[in-house]
């Protein structure tokens, strides 16, 4: 045989492993799993929620998220034009509620004016009962 025949001998005979080898290598293919499955399940998340987002732009998707968002900004929109409305009308009835406390204030003040001339008239007729 040749020299590189020998060397090539030595090189592949068996040899008996160091001890623990058989826990070390076990050890380390057990961590190597984990850290794969680790893995699988980010890339699955990442998956997870990138399905999610693209789903909502699916044609059959997007008309359904296009017409709830329609239909809410429609319902605000309904309730914000009523509460408008009842705050118009709630200031429209307080200018009327002023309106006709500044005519009753003026219609008092008339009367008044008028009961006292009145008063005055029967105040001089008890005094001089002569004169009309």
């Amino acid at each position: 045989m040749s020299r590189f025949d020998d060397e090539l001998k030595v090189a592949l005979r068996s040899e008996e492993p160091s001890a623990g080898f058989t826990e070390r290598l076990m050890a380390r293919v057990d961590d190597l799993q984990s850290t794969r499955q680790q893995n699988n399940q980010k890339i699955r998340e990442k998956r997870s929620v990138l399905r999610m987002i693209l789903e909502l732009f699916n044609p059959g998707q997007v008309s359904w998220a296009m017409a709830s968002a329609l239909a809410g900004l429609m319902v605000f929109s309904a309730f914000g034009v009523i509460r408008y409305r009842e705050n118009q009308r709630l200031l429209l009835e307080a200018a009327q509620g002023e309106a006709a406390k500044e005519q009753l204030i003026f219609a008092m003040k008339i009367a008044s004016e008028k009961l006292n001339v009145a008063q005055k008239r029967v105040q001089a007729t008890v005094d001089h009962p002569s004169v009309r």
